[in-house]
């Protein structure tokens, strides 16, 4: 699994803070990409 933050944030993954966002963050984009299929399979 590619992590996007730690491509642009290096030092964010080395605290404890950084993996709370990086992981706060990959869920909120599984959630939205998984809205754009559903909204892609009703249209």
């Amino acid at each position: 699994m590619i992590n996007f933050v730690s491509l642009y944030f290096p030092d964010a993954g080395k605290t404890q803070i950084g993996r709370l966002l990086i992981k706060a963050g990959f869920k909120v984009f599984l959630r939205s990409l998984r809205k754009q299929v559903k909204n892609n399979e009703t249209d």
